[in-house]
């Protein structure tokens, strides 16, 4: 059943020490089995990947960027808008944050949990994934995450009222989903989200009557759309792996005979934990790299084109803004910086930009 809740701002900053405490960011450990590059993605139990060590690029591989925004709270999920801004999740803060071209940060909503994913709807509000809980410590200036927590977190999708702060929960573990982390819309207004914790991909309608879980993806993380906006993409963090779906309407993606999702192994760099992606508008995919803190470029046939390399070990997200969609936003989680980069080719128009 549809869960709907509103809350108001003073409700959320007293209700907010509560739900942290209930839970944090914990991520499904599963396992791809064999496959090939168009294989079946269901997941069986499997022992967690190590953690790779974290390590930066010597200064001569780093890119230059200007800094956006400092001193955000955890930056996650930045979303370029056409007034110049950026929206941003700050995961320790709890807030939905709109960083200004001067570099002001202004929160716009305290969300509770921790707002880790943001798209923009038809309706010009904001839809945000809380992953429901995820914590962080002080080391020196950066912010290092607590890791796996005694509970697991309890997720939501929020939409938000941009110009009042307002905010409505669609969707909550009632719904079965639990950890939500990155969105995405579709050409038809309806959005697609990924859920680590129970390893899958999730369709739903932004009206917050119906949500479907639709196909599972292990450790899913990262999500956007393919130029042609059939080809939906979905990170397997933990396994370095880029998995895709064909979108053929809402909530309507290939499948077998027997009602299985098809879901495709795109791209496979094993030891590497991705993160969240953005699409250039030539089709490249461009993956938030943690430990070795980068951008990992991706082409459309899973080839290496490149990797940006920037001062921060958690690299998470990407965005594109400008009147040409040259300037790229990267959010540097641990430093709590949004950085921007003179991108070469433009981003792609994302649905609703």
């Amino acid at each position: 059943m549809n869960s709907i809740m509103q809350f108001g701002y003073a409700e959320c900053r007293k209700s907010r020490r509560a739900l942290l405490q209930s839970g944090a960011a914990a991520m499904a450990a599963m396992a791809l089995p064999n496959m090939a590059h168009a294989a079946d993605a269901a997941a069986v139990p499997a022992a967690r990947p190590a953690d790779p060590v974290a390590v930066l690029a010597p200064p001569e591989k780093m890119t230059k960027f200007r800094a956006a925004a400092t001193g955000l709270m955890a930056p996650e999920g930045p979303k370029a808008m056409a007034d110049g801004t950026v929206l941003v999740g700050e995961m320790e803060r709890g807030t939905l944050s709109r960083v200004m071209p001067n570099g002001e940060v202004k929160v716009i909503a305290n969300l509770l949990g921790s707002p880790n994913g943001t798209a923009v709807g038809p309706d010009n509000a904001a839809y945000v994934t809380n992953n429901g809980g995820a914590q962080y410590h002080q080391e020196g200036d950066l912010l290092v995450s607590n890791g796996v927590q005694p509970k697991p977190p309890m997720g939501a999708i929020q939409r938000v009222d941009l110009a009042t702060g307002h905010f409505t929960t669609l969707y909550s573990v009632t719904d079965g989903m639990n950890g939500a982390n990155d969105i995405a819309f579709d050409k038809w207004g309806t959005f697609w989200f990924t859920d680590p914790v129970t390893g899958s991909l999730w369709w739903a309608k932004p009206n917050g009557t119906q949500i479907v879980n639709m196909a599972p993806v292990p450790s899913a993380n990262g999500i956007a759309f393919a130029p042609d906006w059939k080809t939906l993409y979905v990170v397997s963090s933990q396994f370095g792996k880029v998995m895709s779906v064909t979108v053929n309407g809402p909530g309507e993606i290939d499948r077998r005979a027997d009602g299985t999702p098809i879901v495709n192994v795109v791209a496979d760099f094993p030891g590497t934990r991705f993160d969240s992606m953005g699409m250039e508008a030539d089709g490249t995919l461009v993956v938030g790299t943690l430990f070795t803190g980068c951008l990992t470029l991706i082409t459309p046939q899973g080839k290496l084109r490149d990797k940006i390399y920037l001062p921060d070990t958690f690299i998470t997200n990407i965005t594109w803004g400008g009147k040409d969609l040259k300037t790229a936003y990267a959010t540097m989680t641990r430093a709590g910086k949004l950085a921007a980069i003179d991108w070469p080719r433009p981003g792609l128009k994302i649905a609703n930009y």
